[in-house]
């Protein structure tokens, strides 16, 4: 850490002079001046200035040209041209010889790198940034052609200090996963971090914000743990460290708003917003439109005043506000990357890439098992003087051994080298285990294994499945949706009651004379009103709580297992990986399956008996116009069977009560194996309905099994000539 008086921020005429500030900046650097850094341009300089003042870092601004002497200038002008990028690798030639390795030129061996922090470039745009990190940082610069050959980076890298990525602008969550997964395949564990890839002054904030906190270190304040979803209530404050547990009192907006080294949450999210006690932390207060396109991937709310989180008692915030060093979002999809069900500019991680407070984001990049102990684990390491690399790279490799899930659960978007002033090294675990009612919150539960009979027909296991959807409902208190729970109920019983006594009779026809036809008409009467019943409670509860019938029966179903019998590993929606699994109701042998896409979420969760299932229509849906979809499923079944498919478009703002465009379809089908293809009557789609991002959800029902499906779909602006055919 530097002891210094003054940091000079280096300003530019032209854009193409940035490799000429970043040069200077270098300079400095190695010549233990006092400290400068390149700015792209006005907006640059503020954000820069915000984040010394943060630090209580005194600044000045000073022209380029003002600081180079005109024989250098000369000098460094005879090497460049017009490509930037050229002119960062003449640059860092410069000022670091020998150290640019050239993965598919460069002989590269492990003791290269050993003991070394490196930054990668991907692409020529990631090598760009890479570069300006290398300058600042001072750190060996890999560059990596096609993502392919990040295998072989992982190879020789296992001795390495850190990795740093840095990748276009056309980054997606598939990438991810793919360099993730080799990572774990060369057994590579040295810690790694990603510089967020969006937006030109985002990629340049970053980069100086990593080299700003790194360089400028200042006494660790707050720790502050959230946890919105726990069903008890309590809080625990300290000078230094502060736990808020379920629907707390307390009020969280005074706490989130004050300074604080780290800041962990696990609320529930999707990359745009979040509430957390009474707070809603939102990427729309921040958002600015850059371009006159107008963006449909949005939520609804980016074009009217609605909110499906704001209420009376809740606060209003954006990332801006947050004046925290370390940010830990461990909640579902905290990461939005290219193609994504929202555009990346209206999300929250593209608002903090921008923030002066925070050069460390720790958040997920899909659906994952949220550990309450992940923030304390990560903050005991780290207040120990661990870097922040190695205590995310450690509770990875701890939560993989416990729920085999994800290897890489939670990933760093920063410098795995940044780690705390060692005047504030302090002993959190001590604190933790001192404080019994804390320390018993995170003590895991030990809850034996049961012993029941397995039930020996399908039939009724799935039965059971409804039952657990209803209680788990119940359970939640709403009186709104108490009509549809008790009706279903009913049905369930009906249906049971009819089933059970046909199945008993058959079993005793040898000694008894029955009548099977009325029972198999009654049978076929109960079915119906089974199927019409789960359609309107879906539909209350979509247009309620939402789609996902999983937030209320996950509980009872065991750890995912990978699914062997999966038939596609592509999303139908996105095109992006997806990941297939089963769960099991233990001990009744009941088995789910769940196919989850790393952008569009939990696009099917269904009994075993169906294997894959896809929602066909077109992404974007215009105001006043008419919309074909048609449903597709695979399935294990074959013969005839009653059936229900029902449609629902679920409401961005369900407390406005807005009528949704919805429909089903039912009779009966023959079914041959594998096959289920129905076309439904065409949705309207009503001109009131706010433009954006919205999710559909689909309900299948063949007897008594079911299926969930779900898709994003954009609603995009009409004109007048879709009101007049639609009309006609």
């Amino acid at each position: 850490m530097k002891n210094i008086n003054c940091v000079d921020i280096i300003e530019i005429d032209s854009e193409v002079l940035l490799p000429f500030a970043y040069y200077l900046a270098g300079m400095y650097k190695n010549l233990t001046f006092n400290s400068a850094v390149p700015s792209l341009n006005t907006q640059h300089t503020k954000l820069i200035k915000e984040s010394l003042d943060f630090l209580g870092i005194e600044y000045q601004t000073v022209m380029l040209q003002d600081k180079i002497e005109p024989v250098e200038w000369d000098k460094l002008c005879n090497k460049m041209c017009d490509s930037i990028l050229h002119n960062l690798i003449e640059v860092y030639k410069e000022l670091y010889p020998n150290q640019l390795l050239d993965l598919e030129v460069t002989k590269v061996k492990h003791e290269d790198l050993k003991d070394q922090p490196i930054i990668v470039g991907i692409t020529e745009q990631g090598l760009e940034q890479a570069l300006k990190g290398g300058i600042l940082l001072g750190r060996t610069v890999v560059y990596i052609n096609k993502l392919n050959a990040i295998a072989d980076f992982f190879e020789i890298s296992k001795m390495a200090s850190s990795t740093i990525l840095c990748f276009d602008e056309e980054f997606e969550v598939q990438q991810m996963k793919f360099i993730l997964d080799q990572k774990t395949k060369a057994k590579n564990l040295v810690p790694i971090g990603f510089m967020y890839p969006f937006g030109q002054l985002n990629r340049e904030n970053v980069i100086t914000k990593a080299f700003i906190f790194n360089t400028y270190r200042k006494k660790a304040k707050l720790f502050n743990f959230y946890y919105p979803l726990e069903k008890q209530n309590a809080s625990f404050k300290s000078e230094k460290f502060n736990f808020f547990i379920g629907n707390t009192q307390e009020e969280i907006k005074d706490y989130i708003l004050k300074e604080a080294e780290f800041t962990f949450a696990t609320p529930h999210s999707n990359g745009v917003d979040m509430s957390i006690g009474n707070v809603v932390l939102c990427a729309k207060k921040d958002y600015i439109k850059e371009e006159e396109d107008e963006i449909n991937r949005v939520m609804p709310c980016f074009y009217s005043d609605s909110c499906n989180r704001l209420s009376q008692n809740r606060y209003y915030i954006g990332a801006s506000e947050i004046k925290s060093k370390i940010l830990f979002l461990y909640t579902c999809w905290g990461i939005v990357l290219k193609n994504g069900i929202y555009d990346v500019r209206t999300t929250l991680a593209y608002q903090f890439a921008k923030s002066v407070y925070s050069p460390i984001l720790i958040t997920t990049y899909a659906m994952s098992l949220l550990d309450r102990y992940a923030g304390p684990y990560i903050v005991d390491l780290y207040c120990m003087g661990k870097k922040i690399g190695e205590a995310i790279e450690s509770y990875n490799n701890k939560h993989y051994e416990k729920y085999m899930d994800l290897n890489n659960v939670v990933v760093l978007f920063g410098d795995p080298e940044f780690k705390l002033e060692i005047s504030s090294v302090i002993n959190f675990n001590a604190i933790l285990t001192e404080t019994k009612k804390l320390s018993d919150f995170f003590r895991e539960e030990n809850t034996g294994k049961l012993c029941f009979h397995l039930f020996d027909k399908n039939f009724f296991n799935n039965l059971d499945f409804t039952d657990y959807v209803l209680n788990g409902t119940a359970s939640l208190g709403m009186k709104y949706i108490q009509e549809d729970i008790d009706v279903l109920r009913e049905k369930v019983r009906n249906l049971r009651m009819n089933a059970s006594l046909l199945n008993n009779r058959m079993m005793q026809s040898k000694q008894f004379v029955y009548d099977y036809d009325k029972s198999i008409k009654q049978l076929s009467v109960a079915y119906k009103g089974f199927q019409v019943a789960w359609y309107e409670f879906y539909k209350t509860m979509v247009n309620n709580l939402g789609g996902y019938i999983r937030f209320q029966v996950d509980r009872y179903f065991s750890m995912p297992e990978e699914d062997k019998e999966g038939l596609h590993r592509e999303c139908p929606y996105c095109k992006t990986c997806v990941k297939i699994e089963k769960k099991e109701l233990q001990p009744h042998g009941l088995k789910r399956r769940l196919i989850e896409c790393f952008n569009c979420a939990t696009i099917f969760d269904g009994l075993d008996s169906f294997l894959w299932g896809e929602i066909k229509c077109e992404e974007e849906w215009r105001q006043g116009s008419m919309v074909k979809v048609s449903v597709e499923a695979y399935t294990k079944m074959s013969g005839e069977y009653c059936y229900l498919i029902g449609l629902i478009v679920e409401p961005f703002d369900k407390k406005k009560g807005l009528n949704m465009p919805a429909t089903f379809k039912k009779g009966k089908i023959d079914l041959g194996k594998m096959d289920l293809n129905i076309c439904l009557d065409e949705l309207y789609i009503y001109d009131y309905i706010d433009l954006g991002c919205y999710h559909l959800n689909c309900i299948i029902l063949v007897n008594e099994k079911i299926v969930f499906l779900r898709r994003p779909i954009y609603i995009t602006r009409g004109n007048k000539e879709d009101d007049e055919k639609s009309i006609l």
